[in-house]
């Protein structure tokens, strides 16, 4: 059984008093006004610019990025070559 993301609290410290919906820029400037650690600014500021509905959408968008991030990128195998 897992347990909340590691994220979730974080997040929701650093959002507190969040009125969505919120553009990318304004979620930033909410977390460094709430003193946001910087690994969150990070996360927040590297999400595409949108406007986000809900604390919901944001850390749906920021697990979806994490878990692009962390996928393992195989080299496509080299053509053999002709003879």
């Amino acid at each position: 059984m897992g347990g909340p993301a590691p994220l979730a609290q974080p997040l929701h410290k650093a959002l507190l008093g969040a009125v969505f919906p919120l553009s990318t820029e304004q979620l930033v400037l909410l977390a460094r006004e709430n003193e946001a650690p910087s690994v969150v600014l990070s996360l927040l500021g590297s999400l595409p610019p949108r406007e986000f509905e809900s604390l919901d959408a944001v850390q749906h968008a920021l697990e979806s990025q994490v878990q692009e991030s962390e996928e393992p990128t195989e080299p496509s195998p080299a053509p053999m070559p002709q003879r």
